[in-house]
């Protein structure tokens, strides 16, 4: 192919096919904020400050990829969570909609359209879509099902269930199983390419192996079934910190990608996993914000040194936090113009 688009190399790293370079897909929504001055309540709240901060960013950075995403509430709030909205932090549930599995009796599925802040969302991948065009490639985000779950009863309560009621807890998974196929397929609709699932809950040091090859690897199979049946096969998962005890448990739920935090050694994943699954990462977040470029450099050349596997995304392996040096955020991309050229 002689000119290739963003589109064209995202599309190739899912499919173990060889573009130009590695793309650059960078978890960075929140931070856009900071290319219009603009503090993140203020752009979470508004679809054109939203969308305009996050283009603004794309066109500044030429990365491949805008991720759209805001925080672990949307779903939650929905659905008649309490949402606390710091003045220059991401929004959180400060009361839990439910307490336990006898609330799902009070709980409806949420209207994509209508409840909370869903249809600011979906105004925002519309708008972004119209910009980047066809030739764009946009991640749109859902909380997993485990996550979205301990934002509905409040994680206490469900680490709680998750030693002690099993059986009732796997009622309230069942229904954020249907949530998050819902609202991701109407972000699919509204003009998003990938889905990424967030489920920071199933880090080894949260709920642990154990409990993440009982759950979380049944529901993440469900999910991703589901999602596939759809015809939606661009799917990712992301759970922040540590999860080498997991890589094998992941693959096996079938999901496409997985996008990995700093703390998992990228080689050694990836040379556990192979060409099951697309990786996806794994810049520090923490250096980004407080290192310099050449550091930088040097981080995503030891990534990019593994593109010889294809399947491979340069990314942060987390949120990049506000106020992270344009500089570095340069750097990262210019990495893999330079560095991750396929030959």
């Amino acid at each position: 192919m002689a000119n290739w688009t963003s589109r064209d190399r995202m599309l190739a790293a899912f499919r173990f096919e060889r573009p130009d370079r590695v793309p650059v897909y960078l978890n960075n929504a929140l931070s856009t904020s900071r290319i219009l001055g603009l503090k993140i309540r203020e752009m979470v709240t508004n679809s054109d400050k939203f969308s305009q901060a996050l283009i603004a960013a794309y066109e500044l950075f030429g990365y491949d990829a805008v991720r759209i995403t805001s925080d672990v509430a949307v779903e939650a709030e929905a659905m008649g969570g309490l949402a606390y909205y710091p003045e220059d932090a991401a929004v959180s549930i400060h009361e839990p909609p439910i307490e336990s599995a006898e609330g799902l009796a009070h709980l409806k599925m949420p209207n994509p359209e209508t409840d909370g802040r869903m249809p600011l969302m979906l105004d925002v991948i519309r708008k972004v879509r119209k910009h980047v065009g066809e030739d764009g490639f946009i991640s749109a985000s859902v909380m997993g099902p485990l996550n979205m779950a301990s934002q509905l009863v409040g994680i206490g309560n469900f680490l709680e269930m998750i030693a002690s009621e099993p059986e009732e807890l796997e009622k309230i998974l069942e229904f954020t199983s249907e949530v998050c196929v819902q609202w991701g397929m109407a972000e699919v609709a509204a003009g998003a390419d990938l889905i990424t699932m967030g489920e920071a809950i199933c880090s080894n040091k949260t709920i642990g192996p154990k409990h993440y090859k009982e759950l979380g690897t049944k529901y993440h199979k469900k999910v991703v079934e589901e999602f596939n049946r759809r015809g939606q096969r661009l799917h990712t998962l992301h759970i922040c910190g540590p999860i080498d005890s997991i890589l094998l448990d992941i693959a096996d739920t079938g999901v496409a990608s997985l996008d990995i935090d700093a703390p998992v050694d990228f080689g050694k994943a990836r040379s556990r996993l192979g060409k099951r699954l697309t990786m996806v990462g794994n810049i520090a977040p923490i250096e980004i914000l407080n290192s310099t470029p050449e550091r930088i450099t040097y981080l995503c050349k030891q990534v990019l040194k593994d593109r010889e596997g294809l399947g491979l995304i340069l990314s942060s392996g987390c949120n990049v936090p506000a106020g992270s040096p344009p500089e570095n955020i340069h750097a990262i991309v210019n990495a893999a113009k330079i560095y991750g050229i396929y030959p």
